[in-house]
């Protein structure tokens, strides 16, 4: 039971209380008063702080956090920025970040620990110049700025896009190290991520995957929903699919399916899921130090942080991709932040509220649509490259030197007669027939009647293919972190006259600062720059002559 107080005590209370007031902004007003109330009504004594003039000392809040905590945090914050990148607990400049440190100290503490102590012990240990510490010494800090954008409802937009990690790298199917990707659908109304799938590339089939998944995973409301993913290769891929499940679910002021891609090099048709990816980044330092004990080697690196081309320290990891996905490391961060409230901007104005609340609350009562497992399956086919033809004018046809047949049982191969040309995809005994458009959808299957016949010399021409399809990915990966943007065609003509991964690595070293200027949306002038100094550099190299004298 709480204490009487009389009415003198409150009205003293009251004057106290009101002249400590004075001067505060309405948010300190409405804290502080609460905070003084709550202390009166329980104990029914003014408090200290209110009859003493300097009052700061008895306010409530610790100067310091405790020793164990600030010995701990000190030790990891210098230990971070040792000059020997190979230390266990080096942390690369751009992942040194008190956020982070704090979520690690609250791990292994089991504790919650205030964020503003944290700064307030960093500021006063000087902590920031361990904070900032270049991880070499010819790199430079480079700060960004910040958009507003309106507001959309809650599933009225899903944007699409890949991420390409920066600070690991696993092991691929053949053994090499490569930086995996995550493929990410978010709903802009909510800030919710649907689905995280983890990929190396945004290949057709990854995108075909990442989508089934998304749609395997989601309960659809009965409106039309606007699609937006990145305008590359294999996110365009994703038509198709979208037009099937729009012939298949789309009905009169029901579900419906609208693709509404990004334009060209312009991220902020996507910003909210590009601001995303750098909270994805800052996660990277949790997924090193949750798989430190696999950690094969670090080693030095480049990559392309804010319209600038930076060194930083690369942590080869010991893991495959499907390791990765079990290990399920990526759903946790799922889960982080659409449990956790955050602080968003709508409309220019700031507000905070929890994603998955905000889409609870929407999906309340709303009627919905379930994709069924079978259609869902049914999208793989359009994963697989697909090549143009001439449209088979008989059941039985042969297509690169093997036979193929379509049952009598098929209805639809009247649709054929009526094409001129469709486009094709092989997967083993099966050939998928599409309609030859963009957002074309798959017409019939035709069956292999023989084993493929594969010459000695065909085999050769395959694996020679293979090879040069792997140079060239890996030589477009390299480009574009350096922020070019690639004409594939002038690259493939250039590879042919001697241009390797090797070379390009080394013109990006020594011509870094003039490819830099022209990063981002005038990236094409930095790979026509590029061009040319690897035209330079043959040119340069001087070739032994044939010596065309005749032996007497």
């Amino acid at each position: 039971m709480l204490p009487k107080v009389p009415i003198m005590e409150t009205e003293k209370f009251g004057e106290l209380l009101y002249k400590k007031l004075i001067g505060k902004s309405p948010t300190q007003q409405k804290t502080m008063r609460c905070y003084y109330r709550k202390i009166f009504n329980e104990t029914g004594e003014i408090p200290e702080a209110l009859l003493t003039e300097n009052s700061k000392k008895l306010c409530g809040r610790k100067k310091l956090i405790d020793a164990e905590v600030a010995e701990r945090f000190i030790a990891m914050v210098k230990a971070s920025a040792d000059d020997d990148i190979s230390s266990p607990g080096f942390v690369p400049r751009r992942l040194r970040k008190i956020r982070n440190f704090r979520k690690l100290l609250e791990t292994e503490l089991g504790r919650k620990i205030p964020k503003d102590q944290l700064y307030r012990l960093a500021k006063e240990q000087n902590l920031y110049e361990f904070l900032d510490k270049p991880d070499f010494d010819d790199d430079k800090f480079v700060s960004t700025g910040k958009n507003h954008f309106r507001s959309v409802p809650v599933f009225d937009l899903i944007q699409i896009d890949g991420c390409v990690m920066k600070y690991l790298k696993i092991k691929d199917e053949n053994n090499e190290w490569r930086s995996p990707a995550v493929i990410s659908f978010m709903d802009t109304g909510s800030r919710f991520i649907f689905n995280m799938h983890l990929c190396f590339s945004e290949s057709n089939q990854s995108s075909v995957e990442a989508f089934s998944d998304f749609m395997r995973s989601t309960l659809f409301p009965n409106k039309k929903v606007r699609l937006r993913p990145d305008n590359s290769n294999g996110f365009l891929n994703l038509k198709r699919p979208i037009h099937e499940l729009n012939q298949k679910y789309s009905t009169l002021n029901g579900l419906l399916f609208d693709e509404d891609f990004a334009r060209v090099l312009e991220a902020k048709d996507k910003i909210h899921l590009e601001r995303s990816h750098k909270t994805l980044h800052n996660f990277e330092f949790f997924m090193i130090q949750e798989l430190k004990d696999r950690i094969a080697l670090r080693k030095e690196g480049t990559k392309f942080f804010s319209g600038k081309m930076e060194k930083t320290v690369i942590s080869h990891i010991d893991i495959t991709l499907s390791e990765l996905k079990a290990c399920g490391i990526m759903e946790k961060y799922r889960y982080n932040h659409n449990s956790t409230s955050h602080i968003f901007t709508d409309d220019g104005m700031r507000m905070r509220w929890t994603p998955q609340q905000k889409l609870d609350d929407f999906m309340y009562g709303v009627e919905t649509t379930m994709i069924s497992e079978k259609d869902i399956e049914s999208l793989s086919v359009y994963g697989f490259q697909k090549e143009v033809i001439s449209a088979p004018k008989s059941r039985s046809f042969v297509y690169h030197g093997r036979q193929y047949f379509i049952h009598k049982e098929v209805n639809n191969y009247w649709q054929l007669r009526r094409m001129d040309k469709v486009r094709v995809s092989a997967d083993g005994d099966q050939l998928f027939i599409f309609e030859d458009k963009d957002n074309g959808t798959l017409i019939l299957t035709a069956f292999a009647t023989q084993a493929p016949i594969r010459s000695e010399k065909s085999v050769k021409a395959k694996e020679e293919k293979k090879k040069t399809q792997n140079q060239t990915d890996m030589i477009t990966s390299l480009l574009e972190n350096s922020g070019m943007v690639i004409n594939k065609s002038r690259l493939f003509r250039e590879y042919d006259n001697g241009l390797t991964q090797d070379i390009a690595a080394e013109l990006l070293e020594q011509h870094a600062e003039k490819y830099e200027k022209y990063a981002g949306e005038k990236g094409f002038i930095s790979f026509n720059l590029f061009l040319a100094d690897f035209i330079n550099r043959n040119k340069a190299e001087v070739k032994p002559y044939a010596d065309l004298r005749k032996v007497a």
